[in-house]
């Protein structure tokens, strides 16, 4: 790693005064933070890097960017792919499924393949910003195909390229935060990030959703907000400068990097386990909400989008007192677990309570409960991962392979909501009681995976 000139040093966010920062010996490695804390102690000398605080403009540059992406994938996903395939295939709840797990795939191949080769990118934009605005192009048209499409396999294409579009666009957030962030500001940057990543849904919902019957605009204003954010990322983001030229290497190679030995990172290996459950369950959650109200409020599944979005209002609250207010305890407390396993513990209450109910205010109750844990279990976690990633020279590569502990439960989660409301269902009554329970049980179970097996962080 460069040494970073202390005459670039930004100032701190909210904070009037610099922060004295040592510099770094060329090629010196950062180490996870068990190595941190025994050099600290006098066992092995510390030889971590210190990188410069990061400015409040770049980082709100940041977290529009993963506002914008986010609610250009989850509000169709959410929302408007939804009311598209109630027109195609009405009342095939199991079509939604198939669509989403078929995205998934897909986007397991892409994304650690987009985390490597960004890795070794060398352009004049850097080697983030030319993947950002790669995927935002794909994802905007992956929206248009959506909106025309005329069957369902033509709008099971529009998924993917809308999905790996949008996602490589907010990878590229992440990658980036790998290269730049320093550990004391890992919380607070992760609550903005993940907050945004929450909020995203509910206001793309609340604003898509009186264009029901304009397809087009129901799926691409989403998709111009986030194009805004990859024009604000490009221009303001400089990227790691000085960096070393990519070594040649073969194509198999790169393959081959798009995997880890978990024995050489297992705490790194035990977080992506923990974060795959909690996101195992979440999926099934996300992907039926829609049906899932419509079906206890007896409403047509068209009229659900104003329901959502008003319930919705709720969880921007609950969601901000988690995420943010998780956040920066993490930083002051220097504690991050436990608000792991109070996140997992709160998610199992949530969906208990949305499980048993069948009026809104038991809804709105559960609603603003589910969004209290994931806005606390996105921040503390994402600064877990941060604190814990194997190689930052590679941080694209493994914020890549992380991202998959989110990707491959949307593989398989949707089939296996499918296959769990089946389970005692009528005709007309999904389980949905079985699928929320368990869904809230997942989340507890990788919350404790993450409390017992991760090590070196607190």
């Amino acid at each position: 790693m460069k040494r970073t000139p202390a005459a670039d040093t930004p100032p701190a966010l909210g904070a009037t005064e610099r922060e004295v920062l040592s510099e770094v010996a060329a090629d010196a490695v950062l180490l996870p933070p068990a190595a941190v804390s025994a050099a600290r102690a006098g066992s092995e000398p510390e030889t971590t890097s210190s990188l410069p605080r990061m400015r409040a403009g770049l980082i709100w540059v940041l977290v529009f960017l993963t506002f914008g992406a986010s609610m250009a994938v989850v509000t169709p996903l959410a929302f408007s792919l939804t009311v598209k395939l109630n027109i195609l295939v009405p009342g095939r709840v199991d079509v939604l499924g198939l669509i989403t797990a078929v995205g998934a795939i897909a986007s397991v191949i892409a994304t650690p393949l987009v985390g490597v080769l960004s890795d070794r990118t060398r352009s004049r934009l850097g080697r983030r910003r030319p993947w950002a605005i790669g995927g935002a192009i794909a994802g905007l048209a992956g929206l248009v195909a959506l909106a025309i499409a005329p069957t369902v396999p033509i709008v099971v294409v529009g998924w993917v390229v809308t999905l790996i579009g949008w996602q490589t666009a907010s990878n590229m957030v992440v990658a980036f935060l790998g290269d730049r962030l320093p550990e004391e500001q890992r919380g607070r940057v992760s609550a903005y990030t993940g907050f945004a990543n929450m909020v995203a849904p509910i206001f793309g919902i609340g604003l898509v959703s009186s264009f029901a019957s304009q397809l087009m605009l129901l799926f691409l204003v989403p998709g111009f907000i986030a194009v805004l954010g990859v024009i604000a990322f490009t221009i303001f983001a400089r990227e790691v400068p000085d960096l070393a030229p990519a070594e040649k290497t073969s194509v198999s190679q790169v393959f081959s990097r798009m995997v880890f030995n978990p024995r050489k990172a297992p705490s790194y290996a035990w977080n992506w386990l923990g974060r795959a459950l909690l996101f195992f369950g979440l999926s099934f959650t996300t992907t039926y909400a829609t049906y899932f109200l419509a079906a206890r409020l007896g409403m047509p599944v068209s009229a659900v989008g104003g329901i959502v979005a008003i319930v919705g209002l709720g969880g921007i609250v609950s969601g901000a007192i988690g995420a943010l207010g998780v956040g920066f305890l993490a930083d002051r407390l220097k504690r991050r677990k436990i608000f792991v396993v109070l996140s997992g513990i709160i998610m199992l209450a949530a969906t208990i309570l949305s499980a048993v109910s069948y009026q809104l205010p038991g809804l709105i109750a559960g609603s603003l409960l589910a969004t209290l844990a994931i806005g606390a279990f996105s921040t503390v976690d994402q600064a877990i991962v941060l604190d814990v990633l194997p190689d930052r020279e590679e941080s694209g590569r493994y914020l890549g392979i992380m991202a998959l502990a989110q990707q491959l439960p949307n593989t398989i989660g949707p089939l296996a909501a499918a296959g769990i409301l089946a389970i005692g269902a009528t005709s007309s009554s999904p389980n949905y009681t079985l699928m929320y329970i368990l869904s809230g049980a997942l989340a507890l179970v990788g919350a404790l995976v993450i409390l017992f097996k991760v090590r070196g962080v607190r």
